[in-house]
This record gives structure tokens, C-alpha cells and sequence, in this order.
């Protein structure tokens, strides 16, 4: 009514856009990883070495992401594979996907997005890259569901994924297109975590503790390495809390 009575006209701020396929933001994507899997001699060499005698993909794929763990202990600024291998530091995952092609193991680059159910709304009329946040690499074997693997985290186990992206969604760029599919969630089962004590009275007022941690939980490997190399004092003490 106030602009009414100022003489002033009111302008809706309406934005028109138009439904899109996600072609777009899939193309960026590809385009961020261009060139950077290039085939060189030493690369071949490499993936000759590791996986030699191996026949299975997947096995293939496991026996690459362990080689590139043990070798590439650190990130760097190198981005292209050639480069990770000669400096032994960078982008673990632009050499690992280079081994697996050079290896005949089927992959394609993937962007993963957590459950739905964690996220803000999103409206998928108009799906972008920046809606798959997390890089992987997705290994193919024939007939089977894809297998997420990302070097990125060293303490990852091969082919799991964090809970936050299990039942989520992966967009898969290959170099015929892309496509979304749904990730598979684990059975609570394989990501539960358990912790057993056994706490015995001694003279006055001592305690002998036992403890027995288990989880198999992708969230907590870290974790557990971290616990496997505490000092002796730092473990006492974390079962002096438990007791």
C-alpha cells in the first residue's frame, strides 16, 4: 500500500531458469581431471609391476590403492600422475585412476553427495557439480554394483564409505557421459562398534581393567590407528577413564 501511495510501481524479483540434464556441471567435472591420468612409460611399468599375475579387477584395483597408499604417504600440490609417481606426494586419486586404466580395470571418476536425509532441500530440476562434493573412483566389475574408493584418506579401507554417504548419491563421469546412481548403505551390522571391559578389584584401592574396542565403523579407523601407536602413558590413562 505505502509504494501504492508513493506512486511507485512494484517489480517482482522473479529469476527464470530453464530445467537442465546436468551435462553442464558433468563437463566441468571431466574437465577438472583432463590430461591428469595420462599414460606414460613409467606409469606403465608401474601398473605392470603391481598387478602382474592378477586376474580379477577388483583384486587388481585393491592391489593398486594399497601400492599408492605405501607409496605416496603425503598430498602435494602435483596433480598429474606422472608427477605424483616421480615426487612420491600429491593427488593420490589422479594416480590411482591412471594405474587402473593402464591396468584394464573398468572406472570412471565419481562425485559423491551424502543421504539426502542430512542435506538442505535440493531441487534436482537443476542438478551442478556443486552439488557432489566428495572425489572418488569407481571401480566397475561386470554385473556388479560400483565399488567407491578414494585415497584421500589413508586410513579408509578399500571400498568403504563413510556413513554420512551411504545410501547418498554418486555421479559417474565417463568419457561417453554421466550418470547418478544411488549408493548402496551398509547393513548396520558392518558398521557397529562395540566396547567390552573387564574391570577386576585388586588390593586397596586398584583396578585391573581389560578393554576390548571393536568397531567397523569407516569413521573410526582412524581412530583405531591412532590408539594402536599411543605411548604407554596415554593408553593408561584412557583406561583409567574407563575404569
Amino acid at each position: 500500500r505505502a509504494a501504492h501511495a508513493l506512486g511507485e510501481e512494484y517489480v517482482p524479483n522473479v529469476q527464470v531458469r530453464e530445467k537442465t540434464t546436468g551435462e553442464e556441471g558433468a563437463g566441468d567435472l571431466r574437465d577438472r581431471y583432463a590430461g591428469s591420468t595420462l599414460a606414460t612409460p613409467e606409469l606403465e611399468e608401474e601398473a605392470r609391476k603391481v598387478t602382474q599375475g592378477i586376474e580379477d579387477p577388483v583384486a587388481r584395483a585393491r592391489a593398486l590403492y594399497e601400492h599408492v597408499n605405501k607409496i605416496v604417504p603425503t598430498e602435494g600440490r602435483s596433480s598429474r600422475a606422472a608427477q605424483v609417481l616421480l615426487e612420491k606426494a600429491g593427488n593420490r586419486n589422479v594416480l590411482f585412476k591412471a594405474l587402473l586404466d593402464l591396468s584394464g580395470v573398468p572406472a570412471e571418476w565419481a562425485f559423491l553427495r551424502p543421504q539426502e536425509a542430512v542435506m538442505p532441500r535440493t531441487d534436482w530440476a537443476y542438478p551442478s557439480a556443486s552439488l557432489f562434493s566428495h572425489t572418488f573412483v569407481a571401480i566397475l566389475p561386470e554385473g556388479k554394483a560400483p565399488v567407491f574408493v578414494s585415497l584421500s584418506d589413508r586410513q579408509t579401507p578399500f571400498g568403504r564409505l563413510s556413513e554420512q554417504l551411504q545410501g547418498g548419491k554418486a555421479l559417474l563421469v565417463g568419457e561417453k557421459g554421466h550418470r547418478i546412481a544411488l549408493v548402496e548403505a551398509e547393513s548396520l551390522e558392518a558398521s557397529s562398534s562395540s566396547l567390552v571391559a573387564a574391570l577386576k578389584l585388586e588390593d586397596g584401592i586398584d583396578v585391573a581393567c581389560d578393554v576390548e574396542f571393536i568397531s567397523r565403523s569407516v569413521t573410526t579407523s582412524a581412530q583405531k590407528e591412532q590408539l594402536k601407536t599411543l605411548p604407554a602413558f596415554q593408553k593408561d590413562l584412557v583406561l583409567r577413564q574407563i575404569a
